[in-house]
């Protein structure tokens, strides 16, 4: 390891600096390894907020191709987008916040029970829906999804980590009965990415 003090030289005449003024040639080197470094994860966290952004952008696309019908819009909205980095959130991305995409017209469905529409979310004038498991009645898709945002414990292990949350309370139900979620097709996109273009490099 290269360890020493910077030696300066006034008029040809070797110059000595006082203490306060001596510099290690390591630490100068780690300063600058240091700046390089943020400067690389910085432009990479950007270019990974550009993807997480298509990716609930392609969310959004794939629920609407799976046919399944919005009666509420909770379950749309409850799509979040999270990049986290060394554990800490750093943003989230949200339907209604970065699309304009119209926010649920009635808190969450709650099995047992009937809800009638006049119209619903998707704009059908006569519906009607029986849910099939209990869900919390009291919040909407959007607080549903930011409530298990909240409560999820990202690994600290990981410098940069991206979380695909489908928050409502019955989404899961949704996409294992009905296949209607759009999240089999978003795990097929996410799996055919060409990662290694993500470097901004």
């Amino acid at each position: 390891m290269a360890r020493g003090h910077f030696k300066f030289y006034r008029n040809g005449t070797r110059y000595t600096p006082s203490k306060t003024r001596w510099a290690h040639a390591s630490d100068v080197i780690y300063a600058a390894v240091a700046f390089a470094e943020e400067k690389f994860l910085n432009e990479f966290q950007t270019t990974l907020e550009k993807q997480c952004y298509n990716l609930l952008e392609s969310a959004i696309l794939f629920r609407d191709a799976a046919g399944g019908h919005n009666f509420t819009g909770n379950l749309i909205n409850s799509i979040i987008i999270g990049l986290y980095r060394q554990g800490i959130l750093q943003y989230a991305w949200i339907p209604a916040d970065e699309f304009g995409i119209k926010e649920p017209i009635r808190e969450q469905m709650t099995a047992p029970g009937v809800y009638r529409f006049r119209p619903d979310w998707d704009g059908t004038m006569h519906s009607s829906y029986k849910p099939q498991m209990p869900a919390d009645s009291s919040i909407n898709g959007i607080a549903a999804a930011q409530r298990k945002l909240g409560e999820y414990k990202p690994s600290r292990n990981y410098l940069f980590e991206i979380l695909v949350l489908y928050g409502a309370d019955y989404a899961s139900w949704v996409e294992m009965k009905r296949g209607t979620t759009g999240f089999a097709a978003l795990s097929n996109h996410i799996h055919s990415i060409n990662w290694n273009a993500m470097t901004p490099f």
